[in-house]
C-alpha cells in the first residue's frame, strides 16, 4: 500500500450529512473516492447469506467481529487504488437485540485511518434533515426529538475523543451549523495530519479568497477586528477558560512564555484533556452571555454583507462564530484557533499584520480595530488605525504604533471629545463612501479621518454660518495638504487655487492659508456689470458664462475648489474657462457630487482629476436666497486680486 494514499472516515449522528460532506471532498480530489461503510458490510452480508440488519445483531459478538474485519479487508484494497478515500462511517450503532450503542469503529480500522472527521451537526439542523428525507422517501429515518438528539450528540462526541486518543488517531471536528460548512478548509486541516501549525501567508491567504468569494465582494473597504476587548467589551478568552477550570494553568502559560507559540501550544495542551463536549458546551452557553460593542454592532448594521469583515483571534473561533451567530452577523469571517480537534492553525505575533497586506494586494482599503500590544503590527498596515480604549490609556499599545501614522481612538465613554476620537457613524460613512467609489474609477476618495469628521460637523443641522465656514475652510486645507504629500512637484510658487462661489470660496480660502498660494474666483458672468447696491438678488440667472479674472495659464498645478457638484454644468463651465493650450495638471475638489452629476464628471476626468468625500443621491439642487446673497462678497474681493 503506498504510504501516500489517504482514508478518512467521517462520522456523527444520523442525519448529520456525512454521505453528503463524503461526496463533496472527493469531488474537490482527482483519484479521489466516497463509499458507505454501510454499503460494504451490507456487500459482505449478502455474500454470507445475511438478508438483514436484525439477523446480523443477533450473531454472537465475534461473528459480528468477522464481518466487520471483512469491511476493513475491502477498506484496505480500495485504499491502494485511490489517492483518498472519504467513507461514510458509523462511530456508534444501535445493537437491535440489547439495544445499546455500540463502538462500531475497531483496531483494525484505526491501523489504516489517516483520520476520522466528526461532523458536528447542530440538532435543529439533523431534525430537518432527517424530515426532509422521509417527505422525500430519499430513505426512512426515526424521527426522535431534539432532546435525544442532543444526547445522542454527546455519546458520539465522546465516543470519537476516547477512539481517536487511544488509538492516536487524528481527530477532526466540523462544525455545521445549517449544512455550511468550507470543504477547502476541511482539505487543509487534513493536510495538517491533526497538528496545529502557525498561519503562514499561503493559508491566510486561501482563507481571506474563499471568504471574498464566497460573500461576492467588490475591491472597495474590509474591516478586520481583534476580538476580546475590542470587539466585545468581555475577555470571551478568560470567561471560557475559567468556566472550563483552566484559567490559572493557562495564565501561567502566558506569564511564563508571554504571547507565543510556546504558550498556544500549551494552552492548547491544556484543552485537549477537556471533554469535546463540554468545551463545545461550554462555549455555547458562554457566547450567549457576551455581547458585541454597540459602536461595532452599529457599524456593520449600517454597511453591506458583502464588504468582508474578518474577526482575528488567538482564542476560540468557535465561540466567536456563535457570539456573532447570536446576533445574525454570521457574514463575518473568524480567522484563528487553539484546539487541535477545532481549528486549523494558530494566530502568531505577526498573523494579523500579514492579513491587512494580504488584502490591501488585493486593492482592497483597510480599516482595522485593536486593544493590545499584540494589534500594534496590524494598526501599524491598516489605512485606517482604530484603538479600543481600556481604562489605563492602551499606553503599551500607543508605545508600538508608529508615530509617523495617523491613529484613532473609538469614541467610547470618556473618549468622545479627544480630537483623535471616531466614532461609529464615521467609520460606517467611511465604509459605504468606498463601496460607492469602488463602482467609479474615475473618482477619486478622499478619505482621511480628519477631513471627515470635519465634513460630517459641516452638515449638522442647526449649525451657525461661521461654523460651517471654519469647518470648510480646515476642509480645504486639508485636501491641499494630502495632494501636495503625495505630488513632490506641487509647490506654493507654482499652483493657483480657484474657489467657485460661494462655499467653494470658503474651501479654497482655507487652501491659501495652509499652502500661501495665489487665490482666485469663479462666478457667474452675469452680474459683473451691476453695482453692490443695485444687485438685484431675485434677478440674477444662471447658466451663463464663468469667469476667472487674472488667470494665468502657466501655472503647474490649477486647484478648483466647489462645496457640492449637482449636475456638472457649473464644473463644466468652469474647465471651459480654462485655456485649451493650459499644459499644467488640473484638480478639482468638491465635497460631495450628486449621482445626477457621474455621467458629465466621467467625461470631465478626461481633463481634470476629480477628488470628492462623498456620492450623495440627492435629486434635486436646494433652491434659495442664502446659495445667491453670498455673490455680493465677489466684489468684496476682485478689487483686491492683483495680477500674477
Amino acid at each position: 500500500m503506498s504510504c501516500n494514499n489517504k482514508l478518512y472516515m467521517i462520522v456523527g449522528i444520523p442525519g448529520s450529512g456525512k454521505t453528503t460532506l463524503a461526496k463533496k471532498l472527493a469531488q474537490r480530489e482527482l483519484s479521489a473516492h466516497s463509499l458507505s461503510c454501510s454499503e460494504l458490510l451490507r456487500d459482505v452480508m449478502k455474500v454470507e447469506g445475511i438478508e438483514s440488519w436484525s439477523t446480523f445483531d443477533d450473531l454472537e459478538k465475534n461473528e459480528r467481529k468477522n464481518l466487520v474485519n471483512c469491511v476493513t479487508e475491502k477498506l484496505i484494497q480500495l485504499k491502494k487504488q485511490h489517492k483518498s478515500i472519504y467513507a461514510d462511517a458509523h462511530m456508534l450503532v444501535v445493537n437491535r437485540v440489547s439495544n445499546k450503542l455500540d463502538v462500531a469503529l475497531t483496531q483494525a480500522d484505526a491501523d489504516i485511518l489517516d483520520g476520522l472527521i466528526f461532523l458536528d451537526t447542530s440538532p435543529e439542523t439533523v431534525q430537518e434533515n432527517t424530515k426532509n428525507d422521509n417527505d422525500s422517501n430519499f430513505r426512512k429515518r426515526p424521527t426522535t426529538s431534539l432532546e435525544q438528539i442532543r444526547s445522542h450528540r454527546k455519546k458520539e462526541l465522546e465516543a470519537a475523543q476516547v477512539y481517536c486518543e487511544r488509538h492516536k488517531v487524528p481527530l477532526h471536528i466540523v462544525n455545521n451549523r445549517n449544512n455550511d460548512y468550507s470543504i477547502e478548509e476541511i482539505l487543509e486541516r487534513l493536510s495538517n495530519a491533526g497538528t496545529l501549525v502557525p498561519a503562514t501567508e499561503d493559508s491566510l491567504h486561501k482563507q481571506i479568497s474563499i471568504h471574498i468569494e464566497m460573500i461576492e465582494a467588490q475591491s472597495g473597504p474590509a474591516l478586520v477586528l481583534d476580538g476580546d476587548r475590542t470587539f466585545s467589551n468581555s475577555d470571551a478568552f478568560r470567561i471560557f477558560d475559567t468556566a472550563l477550570g483552566l484559567r490559572d494553568i493557562n495564565r501561567k502559560a502566558f506569564e511564563e512564555h508571554g504571547y507565543s507559540l510556546q504558550s498556544l501550544a500549551t494552552v492548547s495542551a491544556n484543552w485537549r484533556k477537556v471533554s469535546i463536549y463540554e468545551h463545545l458546551d461550554t462555549l455555547k452557553k458562554v457566547a450567549e452571555e457576551i455581547q458585541p460593542r454597540s459602536e461595532w454592532f452599529k457599524t456593520l448594521s449600517n454597511i453591506p454583507k458583502n464588504v468582508p469583515v474578518f474577526l482575528v483571534t488567538a482564542g476560540v473561533p468557535q465561540l466567536w462564530q456563535s457570539i456573532l451567530s447570536n446576533h445574525q452577523l454570521d457574514h463575518i469571517k473568524v480567522i484563528g484557533g487553539t484546539h487541535p480537534y477545532l481549528d486549523k492553525e494558530l494566530i502568531t505575533h505577526d498573523s494579523k499584520s500579514k492579513i491587512i497586506n494580504l488584502l490591501q494586494r488585493k486593492g482592497y482599503w483597510v480599516v482595522a480595530a485593536g486593544d493590545s500590544p499584540i494589534d500594534a503590527p496590524m494598526l501599524n498596515e491598516a489605512d485606517l488605525a482604530i484603538v479600543v480604549p481600556d481604562s489605563k490609556g492602551n499606553l503599551p499599545l500607543i508605545n508600538e504604533l508608529n508615530n509617523q501614522k495617523e491613529w484613532f481612538y473609538l469614541g467610547l465613554k470618556g473618549y468622545t471629545k479627544k480630537e483623535n476620537t471616531i466614532d461609529s457613524s464615521t467609520i460606517s460613512a467611511a465604509i459605504l463612501q468606498r463601496v460607492k467609489f469602488s463602482k467609479f474609477p474615475y473618482l477619486n476618495k478622499m478619505d482621511g479621518i480628519e477631513i471627515l469628521c470635519a465634513h460630517s460637523k459641516s452638515k449638522v443641522t442647526g449649525m451657525r454660518r461661521l461654523d460651517i465656514k471654519t469647518e470648510h475652510k480646515k476642509i480645504g486645507a486639508l485636501f491641499l495638504n494630502a495632494i501636495s504629500n503625495t505630488m513632490p512637484s506641487l509647490s506654493p510658487s507654482n499652483t493657483v487655487v480657484i474657489g467657485i462661489e460661494r462655499s467653494g470660496r470658503y474651501l479654497a480660502e482655507g487652501a491659501v492659508d495652509f499652502f500661501d498660494c495665489p487665490l482666485l474666483s469663479a462666478y457667474e458672468g452675469n452680474i459683473i456689470n451691476s453695482s453692490v447696491e443695485s444687485l438685484d438678488i431675485d434677478k440674477v440667472t444662471h447658466g451663463g458664462k464663468i469667469l476667472i479674472p487674472h488667470f494665468n495659464s502657466s501655472k503647474v498645478h490649477t486647484v478648483i475648489y466647489d462645496s457640492v457638484i449637482h449636475t456638472g454644468k457649473t464644473i463644466e463651465r468652469t474647465l471651459r474657462e480654462i485655456p485649451d493650450d493650459h499644459i499644467g495638471r488640473i484638480h478639482v475638489f468638491c465635497t460631495e457630487i450628486n449621482e445626477a452629476a457621474l455621467e458629465t464628471v466621467e467625461r470631465l476626468s478626461r481633463r481634470a482629476a476629480f477628488y470628492c468625500i462623498r456620492i450623495s443621491n440627492r435629486k434635486d439642487k436646494p433652491i434659495g436666497r442664502g446659495d445667491l446673497i453670498t455673490l455680493k462678497s465677489v466684489y468684496e474681493h476682485i478689487e483686491c486680486i492683483g495680477e500674477l
